[in-house]
């Protein structure tokens, strides 16, 4: 989990104040060494939703920055392209993705309708 958080990390800083990035809550324990908790895993595949827009997404994924990243560590990274901002609420809802760039206003909805993402 700690290099998810690296990822979202890196995703947020790249992004600015261009975009709001959305991520699953987790209900992991906090940790001090470092270590992982027992019985957690690496995810194998992380999916990220995205509206197909120019900004600094579409630079990482064109260049491959976070697949490269992830492969090192076994995990498969695929992106999921939507035509709205509401649609990505609705896979967040479903669960069928990790993480997602998102703009203001369906952040803002999704947070006042309780989706369980965190909004960077």
């Amino acid at each position: 989990m700690k290099n998810i958080t690296k990822l979202l990390s890196i995703l947020l800083l790249s992004g600015g104040l261009v975009s709001t990035l959305a991520a699953c809550s987790s209900s992991e324990a906090s940790k001090t060494d470092g270590a992982k908790p027992k019985g957690t895993e690496n995810p194998k595949v992380v999916t990220i939703g995205y509206q197909s827009c120019v900004d600094d997404l579409m630079l990482v994924k064109a260049e491959g920055w976070f697949m490269q990243d992830l492969a090192k560590q076994g995990i498969t990274l695929k992106y999921v392209s939507f035509d709205a901002g509401r649609d990505i609420n609705n896979a967040m809802v479903s669960k069928s993705l990790d993480i997602c760039d998102l703009g203001d206003p369906p952040t803002a909805i999704g947070v006042s309708n309780d989706i369980p993402y965190e909004a960077f």
